[in-house]
């Protein structure tokens, strides 16, 4: 017994699909921006303190 699916029928699904698909992850990097701002300003200052050691360390040593 045939199913009744056409062609037509598997295009329209797969364009919903990929509609739905492309707007969650439109929204996860929506919602994630904050997150990897935060992250990034931890990175930077991290990177700040080491560069300080290490001009401590050179003045230091000197």
């Amino acid at each position: 017994m045939p199913l009744g699916i056409g062609i037509g029928e598997l295009l329209l699904l797969g364009i919903v699909a990929g509609g739905v698909y492309l707007g969650v992850r439109s929204l996860k990097r929506i919602g994630g921006g904050d997150r990897e701002r935060e992250l990034e300003a931890a990175r930077r200052d991290f990177e700040r303190e080491i560069e300080a050691m290490n001009h401590k360390e050179r003045i230091g040593g000197e």
